[in-house]
């Protein structure tokens, strides 16, 4: 019987999920990102890493398999216990296990177990249904600057006004709305 159902399900709600006498899946957050290079924005997310030192039954994904398979807890281990002895099987003899949705795992040179997750699956239920953002660069304009000289009825001084174009466009469609519909300062 396949567990790997069970365990991207339980990575939803649970940060570790444990398969005793195998290991534990592990989903820490991750913020959203911007890769400079590409301009393109990740959004945030759970990822999941493996650790082989977690190896004690907790009970959860043993629990979740008794429920949903309406099979008492022992039972729920024993099935749990021949999967990963299936998997050490596959592992020991140099195969790559493709945990669907999860990630992969494998022995490199020095017999250690190496994980390498899926890129393709985010853990995270705040992001569901965000996707990668292609960004587009923003082109700057610049402003242009107009430079009034007025007289003073005072000292006869001049003073200066700066006037950009684009701070000026807000508060003259404000003021000819106000003009073309005064009605709206009645409300």
């Amino acid at each position: 019987m396949q567990i790997l159902p069970f365990v991207h399900q339980l990575l939803y709600k649970h940060d570790c999920v444990i398969v005793p006498d195998f290991g534990a899946f592990i989903a820490t957050y991750k913020p959203a990102y911007i890769v400079q290079s590409g301009q393109i924005m990740h959004p945030p997310a759970r990822i999941v890493a493996f650790n082989s030192d977690l190896i004690n039954n907790d009970g959860l994904l043993a629990n979740a398999v008794s429920q949903q398979k309406r099979v008492t807890y022992e039972q729920a281990t024993e099935i749990i216990a021949d999967a990963s002895r299936l998997w050490f099987i596959d592992l020991e003899s140099g195969k790559h296990l493709k945990l669907d949705k999860i990630g992969s795992l494998y022995f490199d040179d020095e017999h250690h177990l190496q994980f390498i997750p899926a890129d393709d699956q985010n853990f995270l239920l705040d992001s569901y249904g965000y996707e990668v953002l292609k960004l587009k660069q923003v082109k700057h304009e610049k402003t242009m600057e107009i430079i009034q000289e007025v007289k003073s009825n005072k000292n006869g001084r001049k003073r200066q006004f700066k006037i950009r174009y684009l701070e000026a466009i807000p508060v003259a469609a404000a003021m000819l709305i106000l003009f073309l519909f005064p009605q709206a300062l009645e409300q």
